[in-house]
């Protein structure tokens, strides 16, 4: 459960920054937040079940199995994670778009347009370890594609480090 929390920790995070950042409300930025919404809910459910399948009390991570998930479901799961994940900060991404987009009409005083477009490419970092790992568990055989799908996460850092610095 720690871990799964802890991802949709991150997102809220996300979601609150924004908003305190932004204070958006038109219509379009409600639709999105409500996109979002549904997202994380459809997204709890499948991420039980990998974090079950991964560090449970038999998960992968420590040598065992858990019962209830056979080796022919483990690419749908992390195929499931990887969309949930990229469709996570895809609507966080579009949630910054459309701030950019109403801000640049009125201008509100203390909103930095600079650093929301580094907020919305920082969005866009995450969508592409998504798709990094979507490719490699879909691509590779299962063996390697697997695990490494997985370890893909691990550039999310990495990956922050290197844009925030260019």
């Amino acid at each position: 459960f720690a871990p799964t929390f802890a991802i949709l920790l991150l997102t809220w995070q996300e979601h609150h920054s924004f908003f305190r950042r932004y204070g958006a409300h038109d219509g379009v930025t409600i639709w999105l937040n409500g996109l979002l919404l549904f997202v994380v809910l459809f997204y709890v459910y499948p991420l039980k079940f990998l974090m079950t399948m991964l560090i449970g009390p038999r998960g992968m991570l420590v040598g065992g199995r858990p019962e209830g998930v056979s080796d022919a479901q483990v690419p749908g799961l992390m195929v499931m994670y990887a969309v949930g994940f990229i469709a996570l900060f895809v609507i966080l991404a579009a949630l910054h778009w459309r701030a950019l987009v109403c801000l640049r009409h009125e201008r509100e005083p203390g909103v930095d347009l600079d650093a929301l477009r580094v907020h919305l490419g920082a969005c866009l970092v995450y969508v592409s370890i998504g798709v990094l790992s979507l490719l490699i568990v879909r691509l590779l055989p299962p063996r390697v594609g697997l695990p490494a799908s997985g370890f893909a996460y691990g550039l999310i850092g990495p990956a922050h480090y290197l844009y925030y610095r260019v």
